[in-house]
């Protein structure tokens, strides 16, 4: 079935796997979406996986919830981070002001997230370790 497409909630923005406009997938389009899908699935379990290091805490739920909130294609600011999403937010909103700052440098510690200068994303350069090399298109 090659004009299987996902539902763009599906899909996270941040990888360029952009519907075509013409409607159908190109093969390499169809490669793109699936290595994106699967770098999604495994920088979740390895978060999960990192985080089970951890005694299990709501600061442990709340710092895998920011990580995973987090955009792998771009860095955001401090203030941009609590409003990734509305879960996170209220998570945020029950804390003390240093609080983000602890779990942003837990994170980091676990090799989980970057700093770029004064923002943040995720660290998902380890999982390209992780998967096989594409091929030249």
């Amino acid at each position: 079935t090659g004009n299987w497409r996902a539902p763009a909630s599906q899909v996270r923005p941040a990888v360029s796997c952009r519907a075509p406009l013409r409607g159908w997938w190109t093969a390499s389009e169809q490669i793109e979406l699936v290595r994106a899908q699967r770098l999604a699935v495994s920088w979740t379990n390895y978060v999960n996986e990192t985080m089970d290091r951890f005694p299990t805490s709501k600061a442990s739920d709340r710092q895998c919830s920011l990580d995973l909130a987090m955009p792998w294609y771009t860095a955001v600011s401090r203030d941009g981070l609590i409003r990734l999403t509305p879960d996170l937010a209220a998570l945020c909103a029950l804390t003390g002001p240093r609080t983000l700052s602890r779990d942003l440098n837990r994170l980091l510690d676990a090799g989980l997230i970057l700093r770029e200068g004064r923002k943040w994303k995720a660290n998902t350069d380890v999982m390209f370790t992780f998967m096989p090399p594409a091929a030249p298109s």
